[in-house]
């Protein structure tokens, strides 16, 4: 599962996150969700490189002007 080596990659760079949107509802009613969607209280750019590395995928952003 993807939450426990997120939750280790956000301890280890010293990071707050929060499940939100999609993936919230997804895990409210059962879902399997293919995905994650996490804010944080750090670059999010930092964040998506090491959970990437992490899970050995690659990565990029969605929105370069927004941070996203």
């Amino acid at each position: 599962m993807m939450l426990p080596v997120l939750a280790e990659v956000l301890q280890r760079c010293g990071v707050e996150g929060w499940l939100v949107g999609g993936t919230v509802r997804d895990r409210q009613v059962d879902r399997l969700s293919p995905d994650l969607d996490i804010v944080v209280d750090a670059d999010p750019a930092g964040v998506a490189k090491a959970l990437a590395g992490a899970i050995d995928a690659p990565w990029f952003p969605l929105s370069a002007s927004h941070g996203a």
